[in-house]
This record gives structure tokens, C-alpha cells and sequence, in this order.
């Protein structure tokens, strides 16, 4: 077949090449577009032979392009695609002359099959030329390159060439190839480049220390050309992946477990990722198949393997080697033995793990330690408490800074996946216990999944496998730059491992990039520290971490540094190959992802942090302190000239409706704007799981037309329960006048509430539909009546940790309603109603700068200087505490109010 192909293919180009001037010389007449014809022509009294000139040229200048692609082409794959150029005019020829000559090189005898030829554009950017030292046999297979099977690579196999794909940049490719993006510096330093180089899809980039992979193979191939990795393409899904590469697209679920520390979520996977595949002589475990949405399976229950299914119970787990800095593999510390060759088999469960089990009940756990330990990225839960808090303040102190009619830009959907993850675990997690300013947390018991903390004294070695002691280290600067009994504490980073911690945003938290330079200032500190022992605040503590190895000589100056420093803890990382510290405080020891110990004490569970919770910890904690805002969707463009919005506020406003709530209300509604209730239902309100039922609903009016799948998934809980809470809403959502349930079964797969059934919110945004600034007061008026207190006020621990973005919104447009009905009432000097637009707003948002300096301002004017005086004095303690600067104008604002007159600002 392939040698068909190829005679094919041949007969083709030849036909192209010679066939069309051929038939030009044949048939083709360029006699009517000869100058003396000219004039013919422009006078419009054209003829059948000007038409069979005009044809005749543009056939000739589309055969001189396919020619000069035909050539571009035959130097491209004469040159292993290392000589290439961009011939301008062919983009819609080159990749048919591709796949041709594609087809016929790959029927020659010795060649491969060059299947991935010309699947995508071969009009590459211009790339990286790979250097003449490095063979052809050594470019690790990707889209877009060509590799004979029969040709014996000239060097080593430790370093690879990889194809830059769409979307990615060297900090992801570090990532995904060594598994720590801060190693983009060693591809950077291989090819010659700096972190502004452009990095374009198609080019080519050295990877030392990488493992050559193999040839990629086509669908059909046989099960031993699976590649051990495949860097993912647009439109690409596991599915899809396991179908080309593994024959059997059901083997999905071995990719994901193969990949949980990269896919958090199957059904969404990234352009340019590399993702590792399974061998495919191992036998694959049966896959789940789809469950109709009305059936008692559980689609995420994996079928019986003998194993038990207490993650405690089963057999120690399969040492395996780890590298080192070089690449080289070690064994663990306390281990002997050989390194183990073979893969450790799959975990039982397949598919996204269910955190909630199975339970009806809402004082029952929440969540299975394991599970979501996996889709928290390695945070353990008290970290993920600490973590959480931060997150909460720092959005908090920024929503109440944003002008109006803005909104933070938030953050990507995988990060927000992860913090949803976060606050769920941090409900569940137990507060350490007789902690001090140097305490962190490294990890949870085995059996109860208490938090294990470690004060940090003197110097403490963290010893294994490189990569997981740099994300223990990167789970003690977490801890130490978010838990708040370490405030006072500073910290110092040391080494490009951990540069990412900076982005923690702790102003305790600073980043030295070398280790001698960092030891010599250490040792000037530790000095004054010894000489005023006396003096010193027990709370200012100093601890530097070191991120990288350390030679002989450094490791002397650390310990006659930090040995007896007051105050101050070091901690450094080791592996087993080098030779053991003579002297140090205390080792914890790293033995893989489910064990470490402290000493020789009893093992426990590390906390991690894995590249996802990198990432999603970055890109959390740049959306919650960033400036940059883009218009809010509740906010209009600026009305033309000449449009005013009409101010026609009621003359009587009720302060009892704030807690007030409408059941009189005639179909189902979901109060969301002050505490959660389900009201206006036509069935039996349920007697367990309300608060439960409640969330369903929520999520429903927010995500219509998911899946089931997807619905589990978010909510994090097992499948059985969330049928059993499903048909618990639908009875309690009852039925309309003609018989339709408000909740109809899903026969689509897909779960769609009934038009029916709505919410405060949706109220709300209907009122305002036009924008804020463009809605007439009254409407305002109306859309503030709706508020009884802060958005989802009574959120049962647990739940509702997906709808944080959401609850934010609802209290961003809260507020900025309540400003511009206030500002419009006040320029109107309706005192009194603007008062009462300010209290609806700050029942939202209760230390919102512009909320409350617009409060002062109109107690102000109706002569309350008490209340006025003590806004004053909560403005100006908010912004000492939280250590922002006022704005110009509520610092001018509060001289008004306080000093009687603005004070002067030019002499």
C-alpha cells in the first residue's frame, strides 16, 4: 500500500510538473494580450481569444509558483527540514506539493512512513537551526519532523530536539519536559537564547539532559511504535489521543493517570502540553462505559482489580528512580536495592476521583483525603486553609480599590478550578495547633489526616528525589508567605528553583538568585543578631531557604552560620548520591509522593506543590493583587451627548425589606442575594441535604446544559449522591400548571432546568440589562430592594466553593448600583435616599473604600458628625491595617470632614 501510494503520488506531481506547461504549450494562446492588442482591450470589445490569453497566463504564473514550491520542498526534506524558506504567493500549494513528495520519499526502501508530513502547515516560522553536532537521529519525533526507524542516532540519548507547538514558551516546556519550569534557563543557554526571545510554533530547541523519545506512529501501527509522549495539538483530547497513538481510544484513562499531576480536569487539556503515554504492551484497564443519565451506576467507580480500596491498605509502594541534577537516576535514601524497571501498575480508580462519598447526610464528610489531595495539586488541607485566607483578603482589599465600572481581570479556569478545590479542602482542614512564627506545615498523618507541622530551628535538610524536595521546599514558602501566624517572619528565597514564590506577593518574602552572595549576608545578619540577643523580638524571625544543591564549602559556612544564630533557620534540599552532612539540625527525607518522614519518626503523607498548584498558585495570587481592570459587563459605554438618565427615586423607602423575604413568589425561585433560600416551589420540601439541593439548583441556573459528568465533577461529589440530591430537587421543585417538572430528566445527557425557574440574581440583571450607568434610578431602586446581605451570606463549609467568581460579580454590581444611585441622589440632594442606597451597598461590600467615603460625605451634609467622625476612623484604620494608600479624594474628603476645609496642596 505504501509503495501504491507513493507510484500515486509520483504520477501526480509529474502530471503537475510537466503535464500543465504541456497542455499550456498546447493549447494555451498568448496572442490576444499582445501590445498591439492593447487597445482592444481597454475598449471593452473583448473576444473568446482574450479570455483563452488571460487563462493562458494566470495557468503559467500558477506553475512557475508550483514549481518554485516543488524545489522549496526537496530542500527542506534533502536537509532533514533544517534548510527552509517562506516563498510568498504559495500558501496554497505548498501543502499539496508537501503531502506528494511526502508520500513518494516514504516509499522508498529504507524510509519510514512519514505519516505526520504535512499534517500541518510546512511554511514554518523561522526556527532555530539545530547544530551540525546534533544527528537527525536525535530529534525526538513531534509534528511537523522526519526520523528514519533504520538510522543509529551518533550521540547520546540525553538530549533531544523538541517542536516548539502552538502556545507554548520556554517556562511550559521546561515544565512539561523536566517537570520545573525554572529549568528554562538550560534550554535557553542550549540554543542561544534570553527570556525575550521569541518563541514561535515550529521552531526547533535543544533540549540537554532529555531522553530521546520515540518516533511518533500513525494511527494503525503497531502497539510498540507508541511514542512515550505526544505534545498536544489543537482540537486534540484524550480521546482523540489514545485512538492515534495507543489504537483503542478507550485507554484514556490511563493517559490521565499517567498525567494527574499536569490534568487536573480530562475533558480540558492545553495546546502544547507534553503528555507521557502508556506502554502499549501493558494490559489496559477496563474503561468505564457512558451511563445514561437516569441510571444508579456510578460512572466513576472503577471496576474491581483485587486491590482494596483503602489507598492505606494496599502494598508498599514500587521504588522507583529519581533524577538528579544531571539526569542521572538514584535511589532513595534507605532503599538498596535496584531501582525498579518496570512502570508501577495504574491506580484502581479511573476517571476524575469523586471527593464526597456516598452519603445523604449534610453533617457527613465532605471529602476522601486522597482523591482530592490528587486534584489539589499536592496541597494538604491546612495549607490549602492558608492559602485560601490570603486569597480571600487580598481579592477583598482589591475589590474595594476598584473605580467604578471596573472589574479585576480574573484569573484562567484551571487556576479558578484548583482555588475552588482549595476552599472545599480548606472547610475540611484542622488548624495546627501550638504553632510560632517559624512553624510549617510539610505534610498530613497517614490514619487521620492530621496536619504534620515542623518548627523550623537551626538548619534542616529535606533529603530525596530532587524534583519532589523542591516542591516540599516550594510547600514551606507557601505556608510561610500565606499562614498567618507567620507575618512577622521573613523569608528568603535562594536559587532559581524557587523564583516562582515571589509571586506569593508577601512583602516578608524576598528572592536571591545566588547562594554565596546570600551566605555572606547571612552571616553579617546572624552577627548582629548574636551580638544584640538581648534585644531582639522574639516574633522577627529570619528563615532562608536554598533551592538548589550546595557544594562542600557552603555547606560548611551554612551550619557555622545558622547552627546558633537567634532567630534564624535555614533550609537546604540534598539527594541521596552525595555524601551526607556531617552536621545539621534535622532531615526530613522525601521517599516518594506518599512518604516522608521527619528523623526516624513515623511516616506521613508530604505536601507537595506540583507544577499545577505552581501555576494556579501564580496565576491566583497576579489576578487577586493586580491594577489592571477591564470594563465590567454590568457597566455600559458613556451615554452620547445629550442623553441623561432619568432620577426618579420613590419618595418612601423601606428599611424593613432588607431582611424581608418574598414567598409569595408563584414559581421557583433561588434567593442567592443574603442568605440561600429555594422559594416559590410546588413540591415537598425534602428533610435531609436542603442546603445540598439548594447548591444544585445554583449551579443549574449558572451552568445549563452541562453534563452529568461535568455536574460531578465541579460540585465535587460521588455520582451516587449527586442522583440521589438531583431527584430530591426535582421533587421539591414540583411541576408547572400543565405538568411539566421543573426539573426534567435528562434522556440528552444534558440537565437543563425549566424556563420556569430563576433567581434574585437573574431579577437583578434584568433590571439592569441596559448597564449601571444607563439604568433609570428607579430600576436601581428596585435591584437594591433585592439585597438582604451579602451575596450567599449562609454558604453551608463545603459548599458553593465553585461559585466564587460568581459571589465576587454579585457584590461588584451590588456595590457600583449603590454608588451610582447614591452619587445621583446626592447631586438631586435626596439625602435620605441616597443613605439608604449606601447601607443596601454596604451590606454587600462593608469596607469598600468609595462606599464608605461616599457615606461620610452624605452624614456630613446632614449634620451627623458623630457618624461621620467614626467612618472616618474606619476608612483610615482599613487602610492602615491592610498597608494601602488612600485615594486623593477620600484623603481630601476626610480633611473636609475632619479639619473643615481641604488643605492647601501648592504653596
Amino acid at each position: 500500500m505504501r509503495l501504491l501510494r507513493a507510484l500515486g503520488a509520483l504520477v501526480a506531481l509529474t502530471a503537475l510538473l510537466l503535464g500543465v506547461p504541456a497542455a499550456l504549450f498546447a493549447w494555451g494562446d498568448l496572442g490576444a494580450l499582445a501590445p498591439s492588442r492593447w487597445g482592444t482591450l481597454w475598449s471593452g470589445a473583448a473576444t473568446a481569444g482574450t479570455v483563452i490569453a488571460v487563462v493562458t497566463l494566470v495557468g503559467w504564473a500558477c506553475w512557475v509558483l508550483l514549481m518554485v514550491s516543488t524545489v522549496a520542498e526537496v530542500v527542506a526534506t534533502l536537509s532533514g527540514d533544517r534548510v527552509r524558506w517562506r516563498v510568498p504567493l504559495t500558501g496554497w500549494v505548498q501543502p499539496i506539493v508537501a503531502g506528494l513528495l511526502a508520500a513518494v520519499v516514504a516509499g522508498l526502501p529504507g524510509v519510514s512512513s512519514m505519516e505526520r508530513f504535512g499534517e500541518h502547515e510546512p511554511m514554518t516560522p523561522p526556527s532555530i537551526a539545530v547544530p551540525s553536532s546534533v544527528a537527525e537521529s536525535d530529534v525526538a519525533a513531534a509534528p511537523g519532523s522526519i526520523r528514519s526507524s533504520d538510522a543509529e542516532p551518533s550521540l547520546s540519548s540525553s538530549r533531544s530536539v523538541h517542536v516548539v507547538a502552538d502556545g507554548e514558551e520556554l517556562w511550559t516546556i521546561a515544565e512539561n519536559r523536566y517537570g520545573d519550569g525554572q529549568r528554562w534557563q538550560q534550554i535557553a543557554e542550549a540554543n542561544g537564547l534570553t527570556l525575550d526571545s521569541p518563541i514561535l510554533p515550529g521552531m526547533r530547541l535543544v533540549l540537554p539532559g532529555v531522553p530521546q523519545a520515540q518516533a511518533v506512529a500513525g494511527p494503525g501501527a503497531p502497539p510498540q511504535s507508541a511514542p512515550d509522549r505526544v505534545v498536544v495539538r489543537a482540537g486534540d483530547s484524550l480521546w482523540t489521543i489514545a485512538e492515534e497513538h495507543l489504537g483503542d481510544p478507550e485507554r484514556w484513562p490511563e493517559i490521565a493517570d499517567l498525567n494527574r499531576t499536569l490534568i487536573i480536569d480530562p475533558d480540558e487539556i492545553e495546546v502544547g502540553w507534553t503528555i507521557v503515554l502508556p506502554h502499549a504492551e501493558e494490559e489496559d484497564p477496563p474503561s468505564p462505559a457512558p451511563i445514561p443519565e437516569d441510571s444508579e451506576q456510578d460512572p466513576w467507580q472503577a471496576e474491581p482489580t483485587g486491590t482494596p480500596a483503602d489507598p492505606s491498605a494496599t502494598s508498599t509502594p514500587t521504588t522507583t528512580a529519581s533524577p538528579d541534577a544531571t539526569g542521572a537516576g538514584q535511589p532513595p535514601s534507605g532503599n538498596t536495592a535496584a531501582p525498579a524497571t518496570s512502570p508501577a501498575p495504574p491506580p484502581t480508580q479511573v476517571g476524575p476521583p469523586s471527593a464526597r462519598p456516598h452519603s445523604d447526610t449534610d453533617d457527613a464528610p465532605l471529602f476522601t483525603r486522597e482523591p482530592l489531595r490528587l486534584l489539589a495539586g499536592g496541597l494538604t488541607a491546612a495549607l490549602a486553609a492558608a492559602v485560601s485566607a490570603g486569597l480571600v483578603v487580598r481579592h477583598r482589599i482589591q475589590s474595594d480599590q476598584r473605580d467604578l465600572g471596573r472589574r479585576p481581570v480574573p484569573a484562567g479556569e484551571s487556576s479558578r478550578r484548583l482555588e475552588a478545590v482549595w476552599a472545599a479542602q480548606a472547610d475540611e482542614a484542622t488548624e495546627p495547633s501550638g504553632v510560632t512564627g517559624t512553624t510549617v506545615i510539610v505534610g498530613e498523618t497517614l490514619d487521620e489526616q492530621q496536619p504534620v507541622t515542623f518548627d523550623l530551628t537551626g538548619v534542616t535538610v529535606v533529603r530525596g528525589p530532587e524534583a519532589l524536595t523542591r516542591d516540599l521546599l516550594g510547600a514551606v514558602c507557601t505556608c510561610l508567605a500565606s499562614a498567618e501566624w507567620s507575618a512577622t517572619t521573613e523569608v528568603v528565597v535562594v536559587g532559581r528553583g524557587l523564583a516562582w514564590t515571589t509571586a506569593l506577593d508577601s512583602p516578608m518574602l524576598r528572592y536571591a538568585p545566588e547562594a554565596a552572595v546570600e551566605l555572606r549576608a547571612a552571616a553579617e545578619r546572624a552577627h548582629h543578631r548574636r551580638v544584640a540577643a538581648d534585644e531582639l523580638d522574639a516574633d522577627l524571625a529570619e528563615v532562608v531557604v536554598f533551592a538548589d544543591l550546595l557544594e562542600a564549602d557552603e555547606r560548611d559556612l551554612l551550619i557555622e552560620v545558622f547552627e546558633d544564630a537567634p532567630g534564624m533557620a535555614a533550609v537546604v534540599i540534598d539527594n541521596p548520591g552525595r555524601t551526607p552532612w556531617t552536621r545539621h539540625g534535622c532531615v526530613i527525607r522525601v521517599d516518594d509522593e506518599a512518604t516522608a518522614r521527619v528523623g526516624e519518626g513515623a511516616p506521613f503523607v508530604p505536601c507537595l506543590v506540583g507544577a499545577p498548584a505552581r501555576r494556579a498558585l501564580i496565576d491566583l495570587h497576579a489576578s487577586a493583587t493586580t491594577t489592571e481592570t477591564t470594563r465590567a459587563p454590568w457597566w455600559a459605554d458613556d451615554p452620547p451627548p445629550g442623553v441623561s438618565t432619568i432620577h426618579n427615586p420613590p419618595d418612601i423607602l423601606e428599611e424593613a425589606s432588607m431582611t424581608a423575604v418574598d414567598a409569595h413568589r408563584d414559581r421557583p425561585t433561588l434567593l442567592l442575594l443574603g442568605p440561600i433560600q429555594l422559594v416559590g416551589t410546588r413540591g415537598t420540601r425534602p428533610s435531609r441535604a436542603v442546603k445540598a439541593c439548594e447548591e444544585y439548583c445554583g449551579w443549574l441556573l449558572e451552568n445549563p446544559g452541562q453534563s452529568s459528568q461535568k455536574m460531578a465533577q465541579s460540585l465535587m461529589v460521588a455520582e451516587a449522591t449527586r442522583r440521589s440530591n438531583m431527584s430530591r430537587l426535582r421533587v421539591w421543585l414540583g411541576a408547572d400548571e400543565r405538568g411539566q417538572q421543573f426539573l426534567p430528566e435528562a434522556y440528552t445527557g444534558r440537565i437543563q432546568l425549566h424556563p420556569g425557574v430563576s433567581s434574585d440574581w437573574d431579577e437583578l440583571q434584568l433590571l439592569i440589562q441596559a448597564g449601571v450607568n444607563r439604568t433609570p434610578s428607579q430600576a436601581l431602586v428596585q435591584a437594591l430592594q433585592l439585597v438582604r446581605g451579602e451575596p450567599l451570606a449562609d454558604a453551608a463549609p463545603g459548599l458553593w466553593h465553585w461559585a466564587e467568581q460568581w459571589r465576587r460579580d454579585m457584590i461588584a454590581t451590588l456595590r457600583d448600583i449603590a454608588l451610582v444611585l447614591g452619587q445621583r441622589s446626592l447631586d438631586s440632594d435626596d439625602l435620605e435616599v441616597a443613605r439608604w442606597a449606601l447601607k443596601r451597598g454596604l451590606a454587600c461590600a462593608p469596607t469598600d473604600e468609595l462606599l464608605l467615603s461616599m457615606m461620610i460625605r452624605v452624614e456630613h451634609r446632614l449634620g451627623n458628625r458623630g457618624e461621620a467622625e467614626r467612618l472616618v476612623m474606619l476608612v483610615t484604620r482599613l487602610a492602615r491595617t491592610r498597608g494601602y494608600d488612600l485615594r486623593v479624594d477620600t484623603v481630601m474628603l476626610i480633611q473636609e470632614v475632619m479639619e473643615g476645609r481641604i488643605r492647601t496642596r501648592k504653596a
